[in-house]
């Protein structure tokens, strides 16, 4: 294995613990929640109002 493989092979894994820690940020869930709780109830509110002030 040369040098550039190896600095290839390090920066695809960078890249993809990186790219998976964003998807985590951005899609992960707050476990501090539990199954009962009001995320989609919240979710609802914020589109319904953010729809209705940009078609106003």
């Amino acid at each position: 294995m040369q040098k550039d493989e190896k600095v290839m092979d390090a920066a695809f894994v960078f890249f993809f613990f990186l790219f998976l820690g964003i998807a985590a940020y951005r899609w992960g869930t707050d476990s501090q929640e539990g199954l009962n709780g009001l995320e989609w109830e919240r979710r609802a509110r914020y589109w319904a109002t953010h729809l209705r002030c940009s078609h106003e």
